[in-house]
């Protein structure tokens, strides 16, 4: 076997290791919950850090040693794979760890009032993180299923460059020529500055315009409902600089600070701006 490739294998899978356990912050005193998180990080930068690495980084290597038909190389890819996936989940989570936040499902505003406040104020604030850890753990069981099965180690191409038709912006994206009303709406809420950059708190605003726009779509029906959840993200992302979100699961949610706090402000918003005539 080349002792390269073994080192190269090494070193990428120790620095996808400490991509991931530096998403966490666990205590030495292990009577405190897992879930204790770094509230000075920005968890969903952070999860697409590890994502784009893992695609960038890892994939690309592991089509490589594939490729080579060197049983030998591919033994060792698996094995070293299995005892950082094993680490990670120990470290992290816990062998008998158990998504705590249901992705795509968060809690309602009517569950949430019926907690107290504090347990509101651990809601909305532990969310954006419960919300990454979660989507991290899912990660982690693809890219385990991606290294034991060569097959699907194909990288996959974004949606939106697989389509030629696919939007590249918000005029192509929106199904009606008064679409700026509703970015509008987020600088009025002062998520956005009038240039349209992001300018709201990362950890908790971001799912609140992925809120919005998944409201436009199914709800108020000016994005078309073909449109993938990835084209979405691309098109957001691009549009509105410094947004970076990191998973398109965030567009098939309301999260609770949308619900609590921003969807009446930005409905009253749109209602009271006329519509341009046709």
């Amino acid at each position: 076997m080349d002792t390269e490739i073994k080192k190269l294998i090494h070193l990428k899978f120790d620095e996808f290791r400490l991509l991931f356990t530096n998403f966490f912050e666990i205590p030495e005193d292990e009577r405190y919950d897992r879930y204790e998180f770094k509230t000075e990080i920005n968890h969903e930068n952070q999860t697409f850090a590890i994502e784009k690495f893992w695609n960038a980084q890892i994939l690309p290597l592991s089509i490589e040693v594939n490729a080579s038909n060197n049983a030998d190389e591919k033994r060792f890819l698996i094995a070293e794979f299995d005892s950082y996936y094993h680490y990670i989940i120990a470290t992290c989570y816990g062998e008998d760890y158990r998504p705590h936040h249901r992705v795509g499902k968060n809690i309602s505003s009517k569950e949430l009032d019926l907690l107290s406040d504090n347990e509101k104020e651990w809601q909305l604030e532990a969310e954006p993180f419960l919300r990454q850890k979660t989507y991290l753990y899912e990660l982690l069981h693809t890219c385990k299923q991606q290294i034991e099965y060569p097959e699907s180690l194909e990288p996959k191409k974004s949606i939106a460059s697989n389509q030629k038709d696919s939007p590249k912006t918000f005029k192509e994206l929106f199904k009606i020529d008064d679409w700026k009303k509703y970015i509008n709406a987020l600088v009025h809420v002062k998520l956005l500055d009038s240039n349209y950059n992001f300018i709201g708190n990362p950890n908790k605003h971001k799912g609140v315009i992925a809120s919005w726009f998944y409201s436009l779509q199914n709800e108020h029906n000016v994005i078309n409902k073909g449109i993938s959840r990835a084209v979405l993200m691309e098109v957001v992302n691009k549009e509105l600089p410094n947004l970076h979100i990191g998973g398109d699961k965030s567009f098939e949610q309301f999260s609770v600070s949308y619900q609590k706090k921003y969807r009446n402000q930005l409905e009253n918003y749109i209602e009271n701006i006329p519509t341009l005539p046709k």
